[in-house]
């Protein structure tokens, strides 16, 4: 094997290792710093270049550069054609590998693994057992551990946390605060943002967005178009869909159903088996629950409690208790008219 570089009568202590300062042979130009001949291989075109440093038992191989202010240190891996530079981190037991980069003041430890062409940037860390690969991007300052894996073209980023097993697919985008934790899911082009959050085995999936400080948990899904924000919650086995929209304090829990273009909004809570379809608006503190089912431009609203095999359906419009399938009637002045879509839904 013949070697590629030398060392420098340069030496700098740095974190406790004495540095040397490298020169490629072949035009004689200054690299950066290393600790040992372990630490570059002389193999293919890896190089430390400007200020960087590698050392303890790190080991870069194959086109990877290390450049800039950059750090590699512990028992990290950086290989393939990865890029390393800026004022970058990368230790204990990363590897970092493929075309990835890492490049700013991001930071990659533990057994973390950054593959193909993802890119971490900024102040953003990743740690423990996560993976990062395909063409994600992680930004700001995400936070990236434990067991979670983002992947496909994912953006993460400003104070985005995903944690736990939690999987971030496709075209997903997790901003702001947004938290996803425990074995949930987001994929597809949906968002989480703000101060949100998605746990449990939870799936947001399609176009949906959660945000505000709204959260989905437990087993609850959410897909296509579905929107959820405020303080609204979705949890349980419940689903979410549609254009359905739940928002300032509404709950939809147990094993319900919201979808079309329905509200849900105010202190409602839709429960146990109930559906609400169509363009029907739940608010107020109206309960529907058991197997009720109300659809088409129904409103619902007050106090009122839609329970066990109630349907309701048309442009009904609904104050007080509803069991018995009759409506109680309400000042119409009180409700916006509600009309829209209700030919798609079956109403009367």
């Amino acid at each position: 094997m013949n070697k590629k570089y030398e060392f420098t009568s340069e030496t700098e202590t740095f974190d406790g290792h004495v540095l040397h300062r490298i020169k490629r042979l072949s035009d004689g130009e200054l690299g950066g710093w290393i600790e040992s001949e372990n630490n570059l291989s002389h193999e293919g075109n890896c190089w430390v270049g400007g200020n960087a440093c590698v050392y303890g038992d790190a080991e870069v191989g194959d086109d990877a550069r290390i450049h800039g202010n950059a750090k590699v240190h512990g028992n990290a891996e950086i290989y393939g054609d990865a890029q390393v530079y800026g004022n970058a981190d990368i230790g204990e037991f990363a590897n970092v590998y493929g075309h990835a980069i890492v490049a700013d003041h991001a930071c990659i430890s533990g057994r973390a693994y950054v593959f193909e062409k993802a890119m971490i940037r900024d102040r953003a860390h990743v740690c423990d057992k996560a993976q990062i690969y395909g063409n994600a991007r992680i930004k700001g300052d995400s936070l990236i551990n434990k067991n979670a894996v983002v992947c496909g073209d994912t953006l993460v980023q400003d104070h985005a946390e995903i944690s736990d097993s939690a999987v971030v697919k496709d075209r997903a985008v997790i901003s702001g605060a947004g938290r996803v934790s425990g074995n949930a899911t987001v994929c597809g082009f949906a968002t989480v943002g703000e101060d949100s959050g998605v746990g449990g085995h939870a799936c947001v999936e399609g176009h949906a967005q959660i945000y505000g400080i709204a959260t989905v948990q437990d087993y609850a899904h959410a897909s296509d178009f579905a929107r959820v924000y405020d303080y609204a919650k979705i949890r349980g086995d419940a689903h979410i869909h549609d254009n359905a929209t739940a928002y300032e304090f509404a709950k939809i829990e147990g094993n319900a159903d919201v979808g079309g273009h329905a509200t849900v909004h105010g202190d409602a809570v839709i429960k146990d088996h109930a559906k609400v379809f169509g363009s029907s608006i739940i608010c107020d503190d109206v309960v529907v629950k058991k197997h009720a089912c109300v659809a088409g431009s129904v409103i619902v609203c007050g106090d009122a409690v839609v329970e066990k095999d109630t349907t309701a359906l048309g442009y009904s419009k609904v104050g007080r208790s509803y069991e018995t399938g009759i409506p109680a009637p309400i000042d119409d002045s009180d409700i916006e008219n509600n009309t829209e879509n209700d030919k798609d839904f079956g109403g009367n």
